[in-house]
């Protein structure tokens, strides 16, 4: 493809995706803009509507209450229930009401009085005099309630709809209020209607002109019993059938949306529920109505777009020829200098680059045709001796030339090439993790997981090239930013745990007590280091063991110069050769690359990262006894306030151990761990003296609560003495706990059958040790437990922890929702809530106790600073105002952490998620957390 063509096609990209995605979201919000305006309307509306029911009925009730109150009525009625040949009562009771001795209401069509019978004893219309009825809604409504307001049906004499509104009639004269009758008032179903289309008018036209507003009043068997457009006759006869309701509202409307009414119109509808009378009241409006303005956006939108591609097509099409023609002018002169035409020149007017461009063109063709003139009348008075000697002295000129621009050439070419070759190989393993999660047969495990393989060591030798590229470069960068240590070293160790495993080598670590764990530093670089020494300990050690050793060195106030070891066993370096080391490209021979392989860069570059952190490299070595490599790094504290808070020892603390190992380095790490939490501490290095150590303290009355044994002794041994200390009735509380370098599938359960209480593998991280011995503690205490049967191991402890968190995730975006559901739950373990807004995030956590949030900053409704700053607030109704809240954003500029914290949150990641970043991020916090708690 042509230049022309390219700015053009990538103008056009430029100019359509923004806006296209612009407009998208515009008609959106538009639309949801329009939907929120109709929906207040119609609520409004609906409200109205039910406000003037209410009043409506409530009139009715108060009036018939003043009927029943009539004394005359209630002495006349009881004389009746208590004389059944009565006519000339009767007779007055129904002169009574005939002389207007009951004002009159123009919408009640027949007021009745019924005996206690169900007979009507007196009537408006004499017609309906002696007409029994006990089964009828108003009669057997006013017994239950006293007061009863009918649904709306047909009269049995007359086609009009009709409302009964009924009350007891008490005696006077009895004191337990005797019920002697019902007065009813028979009221017309067209005042309800009048109601609906008188109002109405005014309803229309505050809502917008020309509206197909439409109001209804449905029963609860769906019958329009009301309706601003429906007539009098139809009333009862006429069903609305509305799709299911969409959701409710906090005052009980419900939003029913979009639907088709019961005339085929596209409308939107909002419903109110009246409780006391069992009816729904419904309002309507067209859908073309409400979205009427959608289309002049719609329209503005497609000119606007139209306009812009235009303008974008003649602004690519004037720059690109401002571009190309001064191009083709110079490919046109190296062409014909290419033909033998020396004298050609090119004359560019500009003063750009393109015009610098030209002027050294015209000057090496001037040089060149000097040059070429210069040696042909050179090569006329020379010898072929001499022209053969200034051929050899121009071919080595060139080559030292060519040399020189190749090693200037280099930086930049492995950095573009670096950086090329990563993005892809990114996806490679991206996609074949996932790949790997899937259902796959045997064999396409093993091919797919060779390929992830195979990636990430491809992966590993472009990062060191292109972090080579940028220390040349000097571009290498150290970031700053709150990390913990512990959490930081425990997931390197998670890393070659199982390698060390496979390979059959003790894996050692240790953290001295005294190290402060959270700090202020570059965490990635800081792993990088650790990666880069620990797998050359692995490559070069081919039995023995693996240490690491993190102790502190120096502290201020602020700040703490950290020493970090890698300690191996393995093939040693000769002193002759030590010189070699931090070295790029370089390792201590070549043979050594052909059986180990490497580029040879990993300790340049830790050499370069150290020192920008302030620290130094080194090693010292013996040739077949092993090496040490260490480095230190100068790392700000964090706050005081924010570093951890000691172990919380409880029945651990005093408590007496043994430690039975052969290895001296474990026994020194155990020892270590455990002195801090002030155990009592011995150690032995053989299985020989354990059992008169176990009887002895026994018989002094303070014995062993513990028994940590390696099984790095014979199996025999092991076997044996777990046997021995378990039968002892005198060493039956002792608690055994099993180390191994080296864990195989049914160990557990192995050492659960000789009633071993805990099974760890090495190697042994100091929270580990410490949450595996409180467990042990605390089911000794619990004789009820029902998993004191069970082993503990790490998974167990692990998932103990797993299991108590709770992590509400706070994210609008469809897509980022599956991803945080998929590693909190596939991968970390976690159970996790997910809502789209800080509004229903405050909700949640109104409801549920969460222990952690991740909070995206910019989200619709309630954004994740607003929904923040409610959380924190003292006088907002969530259950937890100091739960940790964490930022998970795509907000990567300078100034959004330090926004986010001053929201109130507790810590930042951003996107696109780092699996192993974001689980080091929820346990720090999740720790500090319960740390402040206890």
């Amino acid at each position: 493809m042509k230049i022309n063509s390219k700015i053009l096609l990538w103008f056009l990209v430029i100019a359509i995706i923004p806006s296209g995605i612009t407009g998208f979201f515009g008609y959106q919000i538009a639309r949801d803009i329009l939907k929120k305006y109709a929906y207040n309307q119609l609520s409004t509306t609906a409200e109205g509507i039910h406000d003037r029911i209410n009043s409506f009925l409530e009139v009715k009730k108060v009036r018939i209450v003043d009927f029943s109150s009539d004394g005359f009525i209630r002495d006349q009625t009881e004389r009746l229930s208590l004389n059944d040949n009565s006519d000339h009562l009767i007779t007055g009771l129904n002169h009574h009401l005939s002389e207007n001795k009951i004002p009159v209401d123009p919408d009640i069509l027949e007021t009745f009085i019924i005996d206690v019978h169900g007979e009507i004893v007196a009537s408006s219309n004499p017609q309906h005099v002696r007409l029994k009825k006990p089964g009828a809604d108003y009669f057997t409504g006013a017994k239950r309630q006293g007061v009863y307001v009918t649904d709306m049906h047909r009269c049995v004499d007359s086609d009009e709809p009709v409302i009964e509104v009924s009350r007891l009639l008490h005696s006077r004269k009895n004191r337990e209020s005797k019920f002697i009758g019902v007065i009813v008032n028979r009221i017309k179903g067209s005042s309800l209607m009048n109601l609906l289309v008188n109002d109405m008018a005014g309803e229309e036209e505050s809502f917008a002109p020309g509206s197909y507003l439409r109001t209804y009043v449905i029963n609860n068997k769906n019958q329009v019993i009301a309706g601003s457009n429906i007539h009098r006759e139809d009333m009862l006869n006429l069903e609305i059938s509305t799709k299911p309701v969409a959701s409710f509202n906090d005052s009980g409307e419900k939003i029913i949306d979009v639907y088709k009414d019961h005339i085929g119109h596209n409308v939107f509808g909002v419903s109110r529920y009246d409780a006391a009378m069992d009816w729904l009241i419904l309002v309507e409006e067209d859908v073309n109505k409400v979205f009427a303005d959608m289309k002049y956006l719609r329209n503005f939108v497609i000119a606007m777009k139209i306009f812009t591609i235009c303008i974008v097509i003649l602004l690519a099409i004037y720059i690109s020829r401002g571009i190309t023609l001064p191009i083709k002018r110079l490919l046109e002169g190296t062409k014909r200098i290419g033909k033998g035409k020396l004298d050609y020149r090119i004359s560019i007017t500009s003063r750009d680059e393109v015009g610098e461009l030209s002027d050294s063109f015209n000057a090496m063709a001037d040089s060149f045709q000097a040059r070429t003139e210069t040696l042909n009348n050179t090569n006329n008075k020379l010898e072929l001796e001499i022209q053969n000697r200034n051929a050899v002295e121009v071919k080595l000129n060139a080559s030292k030339v060519a040399a020189e621009k190749g090693n200037m050439a280099k930086s930049e070419f492995l950095a573009n090439m670096s950086h090329e070759i990563r993005t892809p190989m990114n996806g490679v393993m991206a996609m074949t993790e996932i790949l790997l999660d899937t259902e796959l047969s045997p064999e396409q495990h093993e091919y797919a997981e060779t390929v992830h393989k195979s990636a990430g060591s491809l992966l590993s030798i472009v990062n060191d090239v292109l972090d080579f590229s940028k220390i040349e470069a000097g571009k290498l960068e150290i970031e700053s930013i709150d990390f913990d240590l512990g959490t930081t070293l425990d997931g390197i160790i998670d890393i070659f745990s199982l390698k060390l495993e496979r390979k059959g080598l003790e894996f050692l670590s240790f953290v001295d007590p005294a190290v402060p764990l959270l700090l202020r530093g570059d965490p990635g670089r800081l792993r990088q280091v650790m990666i880069n020494l620990i797998n050359n300990a692995i490559k070069f050690t081919d039995n023995g063991e693996v240490v690491v050793n993190v102790t502190l060195t120096g502290e201020t106030e602020t700040h703490a110069t950290i020493r970090f070891a890698v300690i191996d066993t393995g093939i040693g370096i000769p002193d002759d050769r030590m010189h070699r080391l931090f070295k790029s490209f370089s390792q201590v021979d070549s043979s050594t690359t052909r059986k180990y392989g490497g580029t040879g860069l990993g300790l340049a570059i830790s050499r370069q990262i150290t020192e920008l952190m302030g620290g130094q490299i080194g090693v010292s070595s013996e040739e077949g006894r092993g090496s040490t490599f260490w480095f230190t790094a100068v790392l700000e504290k964090q706050p005081s306030g924010r570093q951890p808070t000691p172990y919380e020892l409880g029945d651990i603390e005093n408590m007496r151990v043994l430690i039975i190992d052969r290895d001296s380095t474990s026994r020194r790490i155990l020892r270590a761990y455990l002195d801090s939490w002030h155990c009592r501490v011995e150690e032995v290095d053989s299985t020989d003296e354990v059992m008169s150590r176990l009887l002895a303290a026994a018989a002094d009355g303070d014995p062993f609560k513990i028994v940590l044994l390696d099984n790095c002794m014979l199996q025999l041994d092991v076997e044996a003495l777990g046997c021995k200390i378990k039968t002892d009735s005198q060493l039956q509380d002792a608690h055994l706990v099993m180390l191994t370098s080296v864990g195989k599938r049914g160990d557990a359960e192995y050492y659960r059958k000789l009633r071993f209480d805990a099974y760890l593998v090495k190697p042994l991280k100091q929270s580990m040790l410490y949450d595996c011995l409180q467990i042990v503690v605390g089911k000794a205490a619990s004789v009820d437990n029902d998993d004191s049967m069970k082993i503990i191991t790490r998974y167990t402890i692990t998932e103990d922890h797993k299991k108590r968190g709770s992590i509400l995730v706070v994210e609008d975006n469809l897509v980022n929702q599956k991803i945080a559901m998929r590693i909190l739950d596939k991968k970390l373990g976690y159970h996790a809530d997910v809502v789209s807004n800080g509004r229903e995030a405050i909700d949640s956590l109104k409801r549920l106790d969460y222990d952690l949030v991740l909070m995206d900053c910019q989200m619709p409704e309630i954004d994740g600073y607003e929904a923040t700053r409610t959380i924190r607030d003292v006088n907002s109704t969530v259950r937890n105002h100091k739960i940790p809240i964490v930022a998970m954003t795509a907000n990567a500029m300078n100034g959004d952490r330090e926004k986010c914290l001053d929201a109130g949150m507790d810590d930042y990641i951003s996107k696109p998620i780092n699996i192993q970043e974001l689980a080091e991020t929820i346990e720090r916090n999740m720790s500090i957390d319960e740390q402040k708690k206890t």
